[in-house]
């Protein structure tokens, strides 16, 4: 049995918080407050939509052990400390992949901001060749099929034994997708 979880690099707007939601989403998901603490953490939201279930599947797929929660987001260190008691992710503080931008979308010479803090957190923490699995909104494909250049530039840190999942900002992160993640992470687990 693998002695570590599988790394989960997991962003917040557009997969754990859902935004700019359609009416038919409006069942599944609860609005809950934000404690921000001070004048800088006015750069987030005092309310996020979330899902429940997929707060609660989290949980216990870091609580069986099977992933690692690594944030990987604009929120950066606010969110173990604003979001996760916010929303009931009961196992923060998370490691944190620090991007140390509200721009979460930057690519600079074809490097996507956020592989750069992969490869960082990855080489930090984890032997060569070692997979991982990234959640994030910005992998969608592009119209006509063509990958966004954030899931291009990911080619460099992408181990084999890597799942990258895509989601809709507008939908968030689904229990299909969560199952994906832990069948993917099971596998792997027991397979050492």
């Amino acid at each position: 049995m693998n002695a570590q979880p599988i790394p989960l690099f997991l962003d917040i707007d557009g997969v754990l918080v859902v935004y700019r939601h359609e009416e038919s989403e409006q069942a599944r998901l609860t609005k809950v407050p934000v404690n921000r603490q001070g004048p800088a953490d006015h750069i987030y939201p005092s309310a996020v939509n979330i899902d429940p279930m997929v707060i609660a599947d989290l949980n216990a797929m870091v609580g069986e052990g099977i992933v690692e929660l690594v944030w990987l987001s604009s929120w950066d260190h606010g969110a173990n400390r604003l979001l996760a008691p916010a929303v009931g992710l009961t196992g923060a503080p998370y490691a944190v992949a620090e991007i140390g931008s509200r721009y979460g979308d930057r690519i600079r010479a074809g490097i996507w901001i956020k592989t750069l803090a992969v490869g960082r957190w990855m080489k930090a923490n984890r032997p060569d060749g070692s997979p991982m699995i990234l959640v994030d909104d910005l992998l969608i494909d592009l119209p006509r099929g063509q990958m966004s250049p954030q899931r291009r530039s990911l080619s460099d840190v992408v181990e084999p034994g890597s799942l990258l999942v895509a989601t809709d900002a507008s939908r968030g992160m689904l229990m299909s997708q969560l199952t994906e993640i832990r069948r993917h992470a099971s596998k792997f687990f027991t397979a050492q």
